[in-house]
């Protein structure tokens, strides 16, 4: 639970979700970038996700993917959209190709958290 300085931080929060959701679910990066805001039922423990081949599947996460997803929906996203409307789950200012190479530094990171809070704003 490693949070860098700044715990209350929007983007930080996403960044926990982000990576809570990469790790305890074994989405591609491609997915997790593609999936969007309905795909995702917090409540349930699960997403329904568009995979290779436009296969649809129930995708499992755990509990503390679920309480920072929930806790990134309530507190954090709407900050970051400022107004904005968007369909995408995780809100960013980065092209997909761009944002699929930042999960790729964030999971190979001891720093992770605190990486992605200050890279992808």
């Amino acid at each position: 639970e490693k949070l860098g300085a700044r715990p209350d931080d929007p983007l930080v929060l996403r960044s926990a979700a982000l990576v809570e959701l990469l790790y305890g679910s074994g989405l591609r990066a491609s997915e997790l970038v593609a999936l969007p805001r309905h795909a995702c039922k917090a409540g349930r423990g699960h997403m329904v996700v568009l995979g290779k081949g436009a296969k649809e599947r129930l995708v499992p996460f755990g509990e503390e993917a679920r309480s920072w997803l929930v806790r990134y929906a309530a507190d954090a996203r709407s900050l970051i959209l400022k107004g904005q409307v968007s369909d995408a789950l995780f809100v960013v200012d980065l092209p997909d190709n761009l944002f699929k190479n930042v999960l790729v530094v964030i999971s190979r990171s001891s720093d992770g958290i605190s990486l992605m809070g200050s890279e992808a704003s």
